[in-house]
């Protein structure tokens, strides 16, 4: 819980820096404060659990195997359903036209996680790959390269962002193996900045080549984008509680928009939201997972949820119910690194990956 704790926390801080200390962010960080703080006060005199790969080599190889082929399928199912094989992915033109036209798709056409399955296989390949080897040169190649190349050529940040969660979640959940621990600043240091270069190549192919002499005479700009990206909707949150503090209820249409969309019972526009703010000059229409909550089950619903939820994995724990401490371990990690733009359940990518992350960390041993 202490982990997920400082996650959340360190990134409402983020945006308290972000939005200069704005009553907005203050407002934000004090609900956030506030609304997390039963996973600070209720970790206290608890060991939690730290995971290690299976004893079983099947276990500790087929997870990950089969995580890898649906990781890699996705995108090379999206270069031909543009008509090019995957060779033709080293002429820089045609990799450029294939990300052009996708991205025509997704915001043109709104087309949405045209293969959520295959999605979630990237989330989960980029989790299970740090928890059965020590070798960072096969966790981060095995395990975000994939990703990687599906961002590069659909030019979307969210699913690769998700990615890196699910990759710094098991990172953050394993257990230390002496002086190689893949979770040294050294290595953790390298795979932000390989995920930096990742959404600059992803910008880059949208703009198109000839704007990158032009970006990199321009990286205070991509800097404020990326600082944009994950701290606006702290601005964004904070007033729009202010005018909808006494808001109540919409019952899981926002929090649970995914599986509501997939079922039929409400529709998921693209970006969810479609009330727009203006933060430091751009446009946003991110508001943290927050909203979704609030907007569901008033300003009430995340302090009893968190409260509900941080008992329960206590009482796990002190009843030693591994299984259930490990599956809430790893929701809660990964929450906490996706609050800051949504919950679990609006994509459902995302979901499906996040429990299957959750039930394959079952096969893991627990110190």
């Amino acid at each position: 819980m202490l982990i997920s704790f400082y996650i959340v926390i360190g990134m409402a801080v983020g945006g308290l820096l972000f939005n200069g200390f704005s009553s907005n962010s203050l407002l934000s960080f004090s609900y956030i404060l506030a609304t997390v703080s039963p996973l600070l006060l209720l970790s206290k005199q608890i060991q939690e659990p730290r995971l290690v790969a299976p004893a079983a080599q099947w276990l500790r190889v087929l997870g990950p195997t089969v995580a890898f082929v649906g990781a890699c399928f996705a995108p090379v199912s999206i270069i031909h359903a543009q008509g090019y094989g995957v060779t033709d992915m080293l002429s820089m033109e045609k990799l450029t036209a294939v990300a052009i036209q996708t991205t025509v798709d997704r915001y043109t056409l709104g087309r949405m996680e045209d293969t959520p399955v295959l999605v979630a296989a990237g989330m989960a390949n980029a989790f299970m790959w740090p928890l059965i080897t020590t070798k960072p040169s096969r966790y981060i190649v095995f395990g975000l390269l994939p990703a990687a190349f599906y961002s590069v050529i659909t030019t979307a940040k969210w699913p690769f962002y998700c990615s890196l969660s699910f990759f710094f979640t098991a990172m953050l959940l394993r257990a230390p193996t002496g002086r190689k621990e893949g979770r040294s600043i050294g290595q953790v240091g390298l795979v932000a900045l390989g995920g930096a270069t990742v959404g600059i190549v992803a910008i880059a192919v949208r703009k198109g080549l000839s704007e990158v002499p032009a970006m990199l005479d321009s990286m205070g700009e991509i800097a404020f984008s990326f600082g944009h990206y994950m701290f606006a909707q702290y601005e964004t949150f904070g007033a729009w509680l202010r005018e909808n503090a006494t808001y109540c209820c919409d019952l899981g249409r926002w929090s649970f928009s995914g599986p509501m969309d997939f079922f039929g019972f409400a529709v998921r526009e693209q970006g969810v939201f479609s009330d727009f703010m203006f933060v430091a000059g751009e446009e946003t229409n991110l508001y943290t997972a927050w909203r979704y909550v609030v907007q569901d089950f008033s300003v009430l619903g995340p302090p009893l949820l968190m409260l509900g939820v941080a008992a329960s994995y206590r009482s796990a724990i002190q009843s030693r119910w591994w299984r259930a401490a490990v599956f809430l371990q790893v929701l809660l990690v990964l929450s906490a690194f996706l609050q800051t733009s949504a919950t679990l359940a609006v994509h459902n990518s995302v979901l499906l990956a996040a429990c299957c992350c959750g039930l394959w960390a079952q096969a893991l041993q627990v110190e």
